[in-house]
């Protein structure tokens, strides 16, 4: 008879910790769930944040060559051919050929 008892007792035991354990399980699975959905908000967020195209003016330095500017002006919003070709039109240039100590007008989107 005591062991019919201390077996229920156990078996109600085992019941609880189950419980317990399926509402941390829950509890985990809704805390990544919603971290999940903030991170995506941001990042949606970033996407649909439309660029501002701004101007600003370099002075060219030894070995700068239109390649090495378009690498770090252009952020991607446009290809690299177009951008070199943009900032040539910009400043009149009839060729590749830029100089140590001129000033060049470049932009970049932001």
């Amino acid at each position: 008879m005591n062991t019919r008892r201390f077996a229920t007792k156990n078996t109600t035991n085992t019941d609880k910790n189950g419980v317990l354990i399926l509402l941390l399980c829950l509890t985990l699975a809704l805390s990544i769930t919603i971290a999940i959905f903030s991170i995506n908000a941001k990042a949606s967020t970033k996407l649909n944040k439309p660029l501002t195209k701004y101007y600003t003016s370099i002075e060219i330095e030894s070995n700068d060559n239109l390649w090495d500017i378009e690498t770090k002006y252009n952020n991607g919003s446009e290809s690299k051919d177009s951008y070199i070709k943009n900032i040539k039109q910009l400043n009149n240039l009839n060729s590749d050929k830029i100089f140590n100590g001129h000033s060049l007008i470049v932009y970049y989107y932001e």
